[in-house]
């Protein structure tokens, strides 16, 4: 998105970019040119998501799109 002129995201996930990987990522877009915020925040917990926005809506342009790829993984093994 990035790449195609996008300049102003906002990730939401559980941890933000407290991981290498996400910081690296944020470090990398930002290098880009792009205005990146990774906020904390289990999408599952309705009133910490609307907080989140609510902090979004004060201090970011409107947003004018979202991808959701939140999933829950889970190993099952049948047995026979």
């Amino acid at each position: 998105m990035v790449d195609r002129g996008a300049r102003n995201l906002i990730f939401l996930s559980r941890s933000g970019a407290s991981k290498p990987e996400a910081a690296k990522l944020v470090k990398e877009l930002s290098d880009d040119g792009a205005n990146i915020h990774a906020f904390a925040c289990d999408v599952s917990d309705e009133s910490h998501l609307k907080e989140v926005l609510r902090k979004c809506a004060e201090s970011h342009p409107p947003i004018r799109g979202a991808i959701q790829g939140a999933m829950v993984l889970q190993v099952r093994t049948d047995s026979g």
